[in-house]
């Protein structure tokens, strides 16, 4: 298996029922984002301690996010909002 394979299959694949008991219960946050169109981010969902999730999009856009109790979920201004060209232009 090379490398990639493996950190596909170790470092991206969904937490299993052991796993999920060690993170414990996850709380759900609903946040409404309203689109800037495809040419740019509208927002960041900000994840404490684990990252962000650039949103984009045309409209209103309404995200669920479950993490584990204690991780706090917040909506910023992107930090990048035209980054989305370097990937969808491809």
């Amino acid at each position: 298996m090379g490398i990639l394979a493996l950190m596909v299959h170790e470092q991206l694949s969904a937490p299993g029922p052991k796993r999920m008991e060690e993170i414990g219960e996850c709380e759900d946050h609903i946040v409404d984002i309203q689109g800037a169109g495809w040419k740019e981010a509208a927002a960041d969902i900000s994840l404490t301690g684990l990252g962000w999730v650039a949103v984009t999009g045309a409209g209103t856009a309404q995200v669920k996010i479950s993490v584990p109790k204690g991780i706090g979920v917040s909506v910023r201004p992107p930090l990048m909002p035209f980054d989305i060209w370097k990937v969808a232009s491809k």
